[in-house]
């Protein structure tokens, strides 16, 4: 893939010497070496970094915010989300105030060390979440449930409330910033086209632990039921069921249990479709990761015959974006999977049409191999993917 600029963020202690991603920067390319890839480490911030920047937002020299940035730092160690969102949590609290006939800021240095800190972010989070109305809690947790973004359209949908109603309730999470948006004025009209976004995964991991785990299920049924019965979208029926999932103890009724599975035994050929879709509109990264997913269920669902004709049409589209080394993988394990399930002529027609699977060995689908002969082909053994290249640099 030429001329093409590959950015990609992780927290390193998610990612350990045995992650995908580790192997995935050593793994010779197809030219030999493992391209070299730098990596940039962002630390923490600094007590120098966090003076420099409380005298820059308040327009103080830097001895005169410096007891402000001690303080802040002893709370966050430098974390920089913590940071500015503990900054916001005591201007909220009158702990940090701005006095405009003097046209500078004060702050209260007791009020400041009383203030609770946390060690995990999330838990810090939810702490200042606790003050909301619960209207507001209320619409937040169920837009957390759909995920970290949606539409003020598909929420209303899901709740069974009016946009308008929702809008006016996320509006106070509108102006604190956890919740985001590109039109705010789509938003004050209840344009269900409007777009929706926690500020940081983070926070919307912490809005969703704002309320108990059997609230959470109750909700999960509801928005399952609304969806199921919103249409024959195909998008609506798959979004049902994972909310079923979710809930499904709270499921009493065998029709209901029958419903809640239906949609998923093929939602893999939806992905299929969405996948291919997005392939012809030429947006790549999306065609992966819908490919990923459609391979995810269709292993789960146990169809070989989906997985081959997924697991080719994956390994294809893997090989014309440039990913040798993961589309060859792909189309061996096709490959494997067709001879496999007996479509010895299908398995033919693969060699014709790739050559260089007359020199790959016939060989077990993934399900039989070993976890390390799987990471040899650059192959996750347990679900029959290949490394998540496209989440590793989106």
């Amino acid at each position: 893939m030429r001329g093409r600029l590959l950015i990609g963020a992780f927290r390193d202690h998610e990612v350990d010497a045995a992650h995908p991603l580790r192997r995935l920067l050593c793994q010779p390319t197809s030219m030999g070496a493992p391209v070299p890839v730098p990596v940039l480490t962002l630390a923490s911030l600094t007590a120098g970094d966090v003076t420099e920047l409380l005298a820059d937002m308040l327009h103080r020299p830097p001895d005169g915010v410096s007891p402000l940035a001690a303080a802040l730092y002893a709370k966050t160690s430098g974390n920089p989300f913590c940071t500015i969102a503990y900054l916001q949590a005591l201007h909220r609290e009158d702990a940090l105030r701005a006095d405009p006939q003097r046209g500078r800021w004060h702050w209260d240095l007791a009020a400041i060390a009383a203030h609770p800190a946390s060690a995990n972010v999330v838990d810090f989070l939810a702490t200042g979440l606790r003050e909301l109305a619960p209207p507001t809690a209320d619409a937040l947790v169920a837009a957390a449930c759909l995920g970290n973004a949606c539409t003020l359209g598909f929420l209303a949908l899901a709740t069974g409330k009016d946009p308008g109603a929702l809008a006016d309730r996320l509006g106070p999470a509108l102006e604190r910033g956890i919740l985001v948006t590109p039109n705010a004025l789509a938003i004050h009209q209840a344009d269900r086209g409007a777009a929706l976004a926690f500020c940081h995964d983070r926070m919307q991991q912490a809005v969703y632990q704002l309320r108990a785990d059997a609230w959470r299920g109750r909700l999960h049924l509801a928005m399952a039921r609304r969806l199921a019965q919103a249409g024959a979208a195909p998008g609506h029926s798959l979004r049902a069921a994972e909310h079923y999932a979710l809930a499904a103890p709270l499921i009493v009724e065998t029709a209901e249990r029958v419903r809640a599975r239906a949609p998923m035994n093929f939602g893999h050929l939806y992905d299929l479709v969405e996948a291919e879709r997005f392939d012809a509109l030429d947006q790549p990264w999306d065609a992966l990761q819908t490919f990923e997913r459609a391979l995810r269920r269709a292993g789960a669902q146990r169809r070989p015959w989906h997985q081959a004709l997924i697991t080719q049409r994956a390994g294809y589209c893997y090989l014309r974006r440039g990913l040798e080394d993961a589309g060859r993988a792909l189309l061996a394990h096709a490959h494997a999977l067709y001879r496999h399930w007996g479509a010895l002529g299908k398995a033919r027609a693969m060699r014709d049409a790739w050559p260089f699977l007359d020199a790959s060995q016939p060989g077990e689908p993934l399900g039989r191999m070993t976890a390390d002969e799987a990471a040899q082909r650059g192959i996750v053994a347990a679900t029959g993917l290949p490394l998540s290249l496209s989440r590793t640099f989106m």
